[in-house]
């Protein structure tokens, strides 16, 4: 029986908690033909070390931008050390295909389960191949939550202290219950994927659930694109999410928030929905969401979400070229003056292969891959700003992270019905914006109350 080694590279900047569903999804898939050992260097191991003692007789390195150059630093290092095959799959490889066939035997495009299954039997030898998406997610058996570190995925109150779950001592877990997305955001891998978007059976996630309900999981994150998208499935769901006591929370657009689902959501301990609001300017949310959605339709799937009391958490990008400061404020009277819960700031950040890449590639020639983060902090240098520079548009985001950060702590103060005067006096971040910024503190405290 072959040995399969599937590493997971370390990115230079860590966006989730969130295990490698693709790597599990693999492993779980050739269980039965090979000996597969997850490497993870996110979850702190040494990939090299790990390599050289499980002598593998396959690599399989997934390759995401941002660690693309690691992930071929150790597929050159499986080549020179290890009498092995290497291959590389993952959105990157997918997109930049040459490039990683320099440093592999095999690079898998799209979905590799068959494709792994087909190169271990040596049905498959071409060097590029097409991965044919799989038509039913549950013919991917169960996941092998015994082959990552578990409890370093675990996310509580102390590793993430703004978990949105209101238990006193949250477990939770992040879980992907489906594969692609019917909408075609142009910043997302989505936006130029031709795969269909397939879903596991309700009967499937019930049986996952309670998998890591035994292992001690009393809240899940579902980091589908959409959770909401496959409406027949959601009874079921809710049903028995209601039944075994699960607090969880899920992403969502706005046009599958209807008054039926959000009084669904709010029967079955939804503790939170997700939400890619993206932008409050008319003009520039077309570009990004490619016209499906509008401000309006936001604005309607927040009253009624907040209707039936679920937190929501709204995710927001700025920097689209030729966005104005005018239209970028439109964006942060949104964050002010919509009853959001909790908000992430992001960078607009292209990628190899999606459609803003193809807007803006001639900008990004010979762009550093480890700077492709949609961080709004130091790590992204790729800035696709035209209207400011680089300085005073980072400048601008710090401002807006930190009206976020004001608006969240008087949330949480109300929410645990702590006096206002107390998280000041706590935290002298709070006086500052205070003092920084007195008419938008007092736009935000009105709109607490």
């Amino acid at each position: 029986m072959d040995k399969i080694a599937l590493v997971n590279p370390k990115l230079p900047l860590t966006f989730s908690t969130a295990p490698p569903f693709n790597l599990m999804c693999l492993a779980a898939y050739i269980r039965t033909l090979a000996e597969v050992k997850i490497i993870d260097e996110v979850a702190g191991q040494n990939v090299e070390k790990e390599l050289l003692s499980f002598q593998p007789d396959w690599v399989g390195v997934t390759v995401q931008t941002p660690c693309a150059y690691r992930a071929y630093d150790i597929a050159d290092f499986a080549k020179e050390h290890l009498d092995c095959k290497v291959a590389l799959g993952g959105h990157h490889a997918t997109a930049r295909a040459r490039e990683a066939l320099q440093h592999a035997d095999h690079v898998v495009l799209n979905e590799g389960e068959k494709v792994l299954k087909g190169l271990i039997t040596g049905d498959i030898t071409e060097p590029i191949i097409h991965g044919v998406p799989l038509r039913d997610l549950d013919a991917v058996p169960s996941l092998p939550w015994d082959a990552i570190n578990f409890e370093f995925y675990v996310q509580t109150k102390h590793n993430q202290p703004y978990a949105p779950f209101p238990l006193d001592n949250p477990r939770a877990m992040s879980i992907i219950t489906s594969r692609g997305c019917p909408r075609r955001c142009i910043f997302c891998w989505n936006s130029l994927r031709a795969t269909p978007v397939r879903f596991n059976s309700a009967e499937r996630v019930c049986f996952e659930v309670d998998q890591l309900m035994n292992r001690g999981i009393n809240s899940i994150h579902f980091n589908d694109d959409d959770f909401l998208t496959n409406r027949k499935r959601l009874p079921t769901m809710f049903q028995h999410f209601r039944k075994v006591g699960l607090v969880w929370g899920c992403q969502a657009t706005a046009s599958t928030i209807t008054e039926k689902i959000a009084e669904m959501l709010a029967r079955s301990n939804c503790a939170y929905v997700g939400m890619g609001l993206e932008h409050g300017n008319p003009r520039i949310l077309n570009i990004l969401k490619a016209g499906s959605v509008t401000v309006e339709q936001n604005k309607k799937a927040i009253q009624v979400l907040k209707k039936y009391g679920i937190p929501i958490i709204g995710s927001f990008i700025f920097g689209t070229p030729s966005e104005t400061s005018e239209e970028m404020k439109d964006t942060v009277n949104f964050i002010i003056e919509q009853p959001l819960d909790s908000v992430v700031i992001n960078s607009l950040t292209a990628y190899p292969a999606t459609t803003l890449w193809k807007m803006v590639e001639e900008k990004l020639k010979g762009v550093d891959y480890s700077t492709l983060v949609p961080s709004s902090g130091p790590q992204n240098e790729a800035i696709l700003c035209d209207t400011m520079s680089k300085d005073g548009f980072k400048k601008f985001l710090k401002d807006v992270v930190a009206i976020t950060i004001f608006k969240r702590g008087l949330r949480f103060a109300r929410l645990q019905n702590r006096s206002w005067l107390r998280l000041f006096f706590r935290h002298p971040f709070y006086p500052y914006f205070l003092v920084r910024h007195p008419f938008t503190a007092a736009r935000i405290i009105r709109r607490a109350r």
